[in-house]
């Protein structure tokens, strides 16, 4: 019985095109084309996927099978061979997991896999590699994951530093030396030492080299190795791999072109950046993203507007939550928070003060009413909203609670990204549009009404969930996983392949 075919109907559309003429089993160099393809299938691994799905073992089993193989055979053998190149180039290009069955990944629309143009390519002489290689994520960042995977892959175990009490320059303690030759080993240190150093002695070169360390895992960067630190220095060099190749994944899912200006939103790294073509440096801004019960999505979209001294329309989950609640505790709050109530039916402002509030239900009450923050100093987006189209109502926004960029975590808002210096972005988005000058921005704050305006130049932005990523400097860098999202992408991936792959060898038959 012949094997399940995952791209069935492309290939019969493929070969048909092409009179059935064999690519892989072609009698003129079928040596040659066959180890080009378990070449393909064995660089599976370079990217973060297991070759053995990809049927590398099986290729070898079935050229090894005693005796010739009949003719259905040598088709059955062929078809299998180009679904099983397919299905490395779908995944190398798109993903090996759908992250729409994983809590909390990538929301956003995958581009479609035209698998007849892949094979077209991959048909010419000596183009399978070739073909595979235009497919993976062009963004410089897959590169340079792909390269620290092979480091890791490729290097010692990683020393393992004892449990203890904090560590901080000055100390001597034996557990020094263990610190020392782990920051070696991740290029953080350059020497364990001198010679002649007392290696137990935690000094000035070794802090720095801990700031360094906790720079790159997105800790605040104090020089002392304490729980947080610790635990990231015992992460063996194994399970930083799976994160990496899990990142790499993550960046398969992405659209092809992110656009040459565009702004990316990393969550883990509580940051917005302004990305503007391989020659300019990124501009990278501050962010506190949702927190761990109300996650911030990732998603891609277009920005096309923005609003001075915005209104908030609270949403009706978080008036459930937040506002009627405390409206009930006391109904001052309304006047100190700057909230209105609107009547739903007559768009009417409505005296908060007025409502039996001991009496009306939340159901009741949204059913009729809408709470809106006035602009102000008291409102919550802050002066300033970056609105672009999604689902989930999610926008960049301002913020007066300016302490909360202070620490190095940021998960602190209920889903929208505020960024620390909104109007530096919104310079950036506005560039070239005469319209907007300063001194017209300041008069729309100063007047205090909310005014909103198409932007000139729409400009894509890109919310992602990257805990993997390479530095500005070239060092790879890790960042907490904020909402818990690696562990069941790195099991998708590792696992075998679900029944959407089917992976069957095909009933090899001997000639008679």
């Amino acid at each position: 019985m012949a094997p399940a075919l995952r791209f069935e109907s492309e290939l019969h559309r493929f070969y048909g095109e092409r009179g059935y003429a064999p690519v892989w089993l072609s009698p003129t160099n079928r040596a040659g084309r066959i180890d080009e393809l378990l070449a393909a299938f064995r660089s599976a691994d370079l990217d973060g996927l297991r070759s053995d799905e990809y049927g590398a073992a099986d290729v070898a089993w079935m050229f090894t099978s005693p005796g010739p193989l009949s003719p259905t055979a040598l088709a059955e053998v062929e078809l299998y061979l180009s679904d099983a190149f397919l299905r490395l180039a779908h995944d190398l290009s798109r993903g090996r997991v759908d992250p729409l069955g994983l809590v909390g990944e990538w929301s956003g629309a995958r581009e479609p896999f035209d698998a007849v143009a892949v094979l077209k390519r991959a048909s010419l002489p000596s183009s399978a590699s070739s073909a595979l290689d235009a497919l993976r994520p062009s963004h410089p960042q897959y590169g340079a994951l792909r390269d620290a995977l092979a480091f890791l892959r490729g290097g010692e175990d990683w020393v393992r530093v004892p449990s203890g009490e904090t560590l901080k320059v000055g100390d001597v303690d034996g557990r020094v030396v263990s610190v020392r030759e782990r920051l070696v080993q991740s290029g953080d240190l350059a020497t364990r030492g001198a010679p002649s150093a007392d290696l137990a002695l935690f000094d000035p070169v070794l802090e720095d080299a801990v700031r360094a360390f906790q720079r790159r895992h997105g800790f605040d960067a104090d020089g002392l190795v304490g729980p947080e630190t610790l635990s990231a220095l015992n992460v063996p060099a194994s399970e930083r791999a799976l994160q990496v190749a899990a990142n790499m994944e993550r960046w398969r899912w992405l659209p092809n072109d992110l656009g040459d200006r565009r702004v990316v939103v990393n969550v883990p790294d509580f940051s917005v950046t302004l990305e503007e073509g391989p020659d300019a440096m990124p501009v990278r801004l501050r962010a506190i993203v949702g927190r761990t019960d109300r996650e911030t999505p990732t998603f891609s979209s277009t920005i096309e507007s923005f609003s001075l001294a915005p209104y908030w329309n609270v949403p009706e989950n978080l008036a459930r939550q937040d506002i009627l609640p405390s409206i009930r505790a006391d109904t001052m709050y309304l006047d100190r928070a700057g909230m209105t109530v609107i009547d739903l039916r007559s768009g009417e402002l409505v005296d908060g003060r007025s409502l039996d509030w001991a009496e009306i239900s939340d159901d009741e009450f949204l059913a009729r009413y809408r709470l809106r923050q006035e602009p102000g100093p008291a409102n919550s987006l802050g002066d300033l909203r970056i609105a672009f189209p999604n689902p989930y109502t999610v926008f960049l926004h301002d913020t007066p609670a300016r302490s909360l960029f202070e620490g190095s975590s940021r998960a602190f808002s209920s889903g929208c990204i505020r960024v620390e210096r909104s109007f530096e972005l919104l310079d950036w988005l506005l560039a070239g549009d005469p319209e907007w000058t300063q001194e017209r921005i300041t008069e729309a704050l100063e007047a205090g009404e909310e005014r909103s305006s198409r932007i000139r130049e729409p400009v894509p932005i890109h919310v992602l969930y990257l805990t993997a990523l390479v530095e500005e400097d070239g060092r790879l860098g890790f960042r907490p996983d904020v909402y818990g999202l690696d562990a069941a992408l790195e099991r998708a991936l590792m696992s075998a392949a679900d029944s959407d792959s089917p992976i069957a060898q095909p009933m090899i038959e001997p000639c008679s």
